[in-house]
């Protein structure tokens, strides 16, 4: 209040106040000030001046929002009301509510978010889509939200949050197969228990260990990039067909697996070889010629 000696004023109302901004149509507040009037004679008289400041009607503002989470992370958690305009009503009063045009469950993860304005997004870290984000590498999820305040009135905004890759190493599981004595090959895949680092399954790569050569001493393994195999055993090889039923033999070959982002991971993969019963097999010998007997 500016009260000037010639009965002049000025009034500033306080807009930044929190009690004003609260309220609605219809609501006031009021604001007494006591002045004195003077005359020449220096007699006086006391008397009020009373403003009364009347209610509009208030929008909220709702303000997008942002948030950042890593792969592999659980959760994020954050408040969409921090940096909204209340409307009418306190901030208290002023609810959140999902855009009911919008899922909970989005593509990557699942949102909770309270009336409160307070969330927590689950990242869903068993996508395949999350999982093969390399560094540097991101994907976006988008919610739309509403705000309300105690006259009903709305705003709408987006939260949206940014899923950001790790460096995810690939690791690679040891494999096993059998394959019977007398049979030709066995196959499979390396890269069926493995995990895959960075990138899709396909471009994981895999390889034999150059420390392990493709001629084992019971057959050979050829090894694709893919993690596809072939062991071809070797049945003309002397300890192979002398196993009897219940007897074994192993060969085990070591690989790596690469994921796209150059990461590596070692395993080996082991292939036991079954005997088998070998049946003997009984050759005719040729009678003698009556002119080749003796007397």
């Amino acid at each position: 209040m500016t009260l000037n000696a010639d009965g002049s004023y000025s009034y500033a109302l306080d807009n930044t106040n929190a009690q004003v901004q609260q309220l609605a149509p219809g609501e006031t507040l009021t604001e007494t000030y006591s002045y004195i009037l003077t005359d020449s004679n220096g007699d006086t008289s006391t008397a009020t001046l009373t403003l009364t400041i009347t209610g509009t009607n208030d929008l909220p503002v709702a303000v997008a929002d942002t948030a950042t989470i890593a792969e592999d992370t659980a959760t994020v958690t954050g408040d969409v009301k921090a940096n909204d305009t209340d409307g009418d009503g306190t901030a208290a009063q002023n609810t959140v509510a999902l855009d009911p045009a919008t899922p909970a469950v989005g593509s990557y993860g699942t949102l909770t978010l309270n009336p409160d304005g307070s969330y927590s997004y689950a990242l869903d870290n068993t996508n395949a889509q999350v999982q093969q984000l390399a560094p540097g590498e991101t994907l976006t999820e988008t919610y739309s939200y509403i705000l309300t305040d105690s006259n009903g009135d709305t705003s709408t905004a987006t939260l949206t949050l940014t899923i950001t890759g790790t460096n995810d190493l690939p690791v690679a599981v040891a494999d096993t197969a059998t394959i019977a004595e007398d049979t030709a090959t066995v196959t499979g895949d390396v890269k069926a228990n493995d995990t895959d680092g960075d990138g899709t399954a396909a471009q994981n790569t895999v390889a034999l260990d150059p420390a392990t050569p493709a001629i084992g001493s019971f057959g050979t393994l050829t090894l694709n990039a893919d993690g596809s195999y072939s062991y071809a055993l070797d049945n003309t090889n002397a300890q192979v067909q002398q196993l009897a039923p219940g007897e074994t033999l192993t060969e085990t070959y070591s690989y790596i697996l690469t994921d796209s982002n150059g990461d590596t991971s070692t395993a080996s993969l082991t292939l036991t070889i079954t005997g088998t019963n070998d049946l003997p097999v009984a050759v005719a010998t040729p009678r003698p010629s009556p002119k080749t007997r003796r007397p």
